[in-house]
């Protein structure tokens, strides 16, 4: 008898596709052959996709490449209202239109396809670590890296590095769909009236057109909360704000901001319309908990680009973390200025705390140490470019249950 398999939580693991996948795979009736076959298409497309993109592994070896959710959706959702199939003696065509469609995908995931300069595995944490020293400690920073990093030089040409369960990915500049959001986002930039620093100065563009893009893009209501409105640069506040509503112009957005006389003034003249806002403190806890209060907290992505203090970054981070989405994305910038007075503030410099992350990543042992910095709740994966990294979150289907579903036929209807 076949199995009657639902998709509509199995791609929560493939993170900012998950709710267009979902919706298109909710065919009750598949036979249990052709499900694994598409777990396993899945599978491969996520592990020889561009790692320097937000195609990823997630959590249990299961992805989505970012260019692939198109086709599958057309393909699947047809006309249907509610993304299911309409007619069910259509089965066999659709499934035989999916696994086209899964084919072409393939092909134009050959064509977008970033070579990686370098993999490492569990016994190159090392250099792992080294390499993240290196990418974070540019511009104000230069100098100030830790002299165990010289042992490991950073390659040449290495624009990003992904580090996911037992496996770190270092590559050079991404190309195809991933290439043609990051100049979308650098672009857009700089045609706003006040043009960002996460541009104009930083390569920001990169980690957002391969990351915040695709998982914005996939929502229709995302919640995104930036800590900086940037009331003490040069070209005076509101830039990336004007980026975000440009780039997603059906967001929640919501900004953070110490200065509540800037806060004011800017409202007064216009430049918050449309954008929630909370002021004080990032480094204060309690101020962070009322932020949280005050937003609902749910957040699909979170950026810090506050004050740029370790202890400020730390705290946020400690308390926002927790209330960003499964799936979500958490952003932290300007990482090079950790070890420099007056950031490097007696706290612990987030360099260091992210390179034990990717330590625990690598070596799989989150919790079978005492470690000083515990690789934090629900940490899939680590992105580092230059200056700054994104950690991502991880759905709330576990590898566990994706193995189990393959074992026992079907896959849970809903998870925890």
């Amino acid at each position: 008898a076949q199995a009657q398999l639902r998709f509509s939580r199995f791609v929560l693991a493939a993170d900012t596709e998950r709710n267009i996948i979902a919706r298109a795979l909710m065919k009750p009736m598949v036979g249990r052959w052709q499900a694994i076959f598409l777990l396993l298409v899945f599978m491969w497309t996520g592990a020889h996709g561009n790692h320097c993109s937000n195609d990823a592994v997630s959590t249990g070896g299961v992805a989505m490449v970012q260019s692939r959710v198109a086709i599958v959706q057309n393909r699947f959702v047809g006309s249907s209202a509610d993304g299911v199939f309409e007619d069910e003696t259509q089965s066999v065509k659709t499934w035989n239109d999916a696994t086209d469609s899964l084919a072409s995908a393939g092909a134009a995931r050959d064509k977008t396809l970033n070579v990686p300069i370098e993999t490492l595995d569990g016994t190159g944490a090392a250099k792992a670590k080294a390499y993240v020293e290196h990418l974070l400690m540019k511009r104000e920073g230069k100098g100030q890296g830790l002299p165990s990093a010289d042992a490991s030089p950073l390659p040449a040409g290495v624009e990003c590095m992904t580090c996911t369960q037992g496996q770190c990915i270092i590559s050079g500049p991404a190309t195809g769909k991933a290439r043609q959001q990051i100049d979308m986002v650098a672009d857009t930039a700089k045609r706003q009236r006040r043009v960002t620093d996460k541009v104009s100065f930083h390569s920001y563009q990169i980690m957002y057109g391969m990351h915040l893009m695709p998982l914005m893009r996939a929502n229709s209501r995302p919640k995104l909360f930036e800590i900086g409105l940037g009331c003490d640069m040069g070209y005076g506040p509101g830039a990336s704000v004007f980026l975000w509503k440009a780039l997603f112009p059906h967001a929640d957005l919501w900004e953070a901001e110490y200065n509540a006389h800037c806060v004011q003034h800017s409202q007064a003249r216009g430049l918050l319309d449309g954008v929630n806002v909370v002021t004080g403190d990032q480094g204060n806890r309690a101020t962070v908990q009322g932020w949280v209060a005050k937003s609902g907290g749910l957040f699909d992505a979170v950026i810090d680009d506050g004050g740029h203090r370790n202890k400020q970054i730390r705290t946020s981070f400690e308390t926002l973390w927790p209330h960003v989405k499964p799936g979500g994305l958490y952003f932290l910038e300007d990482l090079q200025v950790g070890r420099v007075p007056p950031y490097a503030d007696g706290g612990v410099v987030i360099s260091d705390m992210v390179q034990a992350w990717v330590e625990q990543l690598l070596t799989q042992s989150p919790g079978a140490l005492p470690w000083t910095f515990p690789l934090p709740e629900g940490v899939q994966s680590v992105f580092c470019q230059a200056e700054a990294c994104v950690l991502m979150k991880a759905s709330s289907l576990s590898s566990h249950e994706v193995k189990n579903a393959i074992v026992h036929g079907k896959l849970p209807l809903s998870t925890s």
